[in-house]
């Protein structure tokens, strides 16, 4: 007779369970999530139109603990990681007297330790004043350590470096060096290098031109590069170069400590009369009204400077018949220079009135 009762209640039990099962299923999406620092996201439960919704978090995964909270009654919640990293959610839906709960998910957030910037390479430290100083020539070498390999900003005295966007930064300048990155799992958040790295690189005097006469003589050095109007003169290598035509020269030398050293430019005028650089660039007739007839001999350029005896640059000539209209200078003394495999040829000519 017990036997009969207790199978009888097991029976009802279950009836009831079955009848108060929901014809609709309540899922969070998405499952695992996994937030950015100060990234905001969504939780959304599945279905239509419900009758009531109710979200509910807590910290233990069994819902121990587990409260509403209080205004989310909709079917999306809105999260972010600085307020609900390491919750438990699920979320209750009410349709048709019916209430089906979800199941619960955990959301949690990336945490990065901070920045980190190694040195290497040259360059010697100076505790006191924490400043590495750079002797001539000396490189150091700081490199963003992991996670943070993407977005990177190398940044010197708070402005970004063009093209120094790699994890690696050579220091070869005086300056406060900072830098920016990503990690890539998280590209659209950014981290900051706490402080700067302070380094004093070694102060090179420019080189300097002297002029006497016609010729310019360098500062002394170990090696020595002229340049006439930004190019290079190829067999002008000496401490000195006897100039053969007006424009402006530049100077590099090259210390014994392998220090490189620029000179700012110099403006050469020369007032001399006569052919300069040969017979195989002349200019016809002299003195010239309208127009003048170069012969570049088997000299090949592809454009010709025009200058007036100051040394300032009037204009840039292509390559033509041999024939060029002066007619619209003012009358004086004036200089065609041409830079045919690095070597400079000048010839003077004078225009007077037509």
């Amino acid at each position: 007779m017990k036997r009969t009762l207790l199978l009888a209640a097991i029976t009802i039990c279950v009836s009831r369970t079955l009848t108060a099962q929901c014809d609709f299923e309540v899922n969070i999406s998405p499952q695992n999530v996994l937030l950015c620092p100060n990234e905001v996201s969504q939780l959304t439960i599945s279905g239509g139109n419900y009758d009531a919704v109710q979200w509910y978090h807590a910290f233990s995964m069994t819902g121990t603990g587990m409260e509403p909270i209080f205004g989310a009654t909709s079917n999306s919640f809105s999260i972010n990681s600085g307020e609900h990293s390491g919750y438990y959610f699920w979320a209750s839906a009410t349709a048709d007297d019916c209430t089906e709960n979800s199941d619960t998910i955990l959301v949690d957030s990336y945490v990065f330790s901070g920045m980190s910037v190694s040195h290497a390479g040259e360059g010697t430290f100076d505790p006191n004043t924490q400043v590495t100083n750079l002797a001539c020539g000396d490189t150091a070498i700081l490199e963003l350590l992991l996670p943070y390999n993407t977005n990177i900003v190398w940044f010197r005295n708070d402005v970004a470096i063009p093209g120094e966007n790699e994890s690696i930064l050579e220091v070869t300048e005086s300056g406060a060096y900072t830098v920016t990155g990503s990690p890539e799992v998280c590209p659209d958040w950014t981290g900051f290098f706490g402080f700067s790295l302070l380094y004093e690189a070694e102060q090179i005097a420019p080189a300097l031109i002297t002029v006497s006469n016609d010729t310019l003589f360098a500062s002394p050095a170990t090696s020595y590069q002229w340049y006439f109007e930004g190019l290079a003169l190829l067999t002008a290598t000496d401490s000195f170069f006897v100039a053969s035509g007006n424009g402006s020269y530049v100077l590099e030398t090259i210390s014994e400590d392998s220090c490189t050293s620029t000179s700012e430019p110099f403006v050469f005028a020369s007032t001399s009369t006569g052919l300069i650089s040969g017979n195989d660039f002349e200019v016809t007739p002299v003195p010239a009204s309208e127009y003048i007839h170069w012969n570049r001999g088997t000299t090949a350029t592809s454009e010709i400077r025009l200058i007036d005896a100051s040394g300032r640059l009037i204009s840039v000539l292509k390559d033509n018949s041999g024939i060029i209209d002066i007619s619209a200078l003012d009358n004086g003394v004036y200089f065609l220079t041409i830079v045919k495999d690095g070597t400079l040829k000048t010839v003077r000519f004078i225009k007077t009135k037509q």
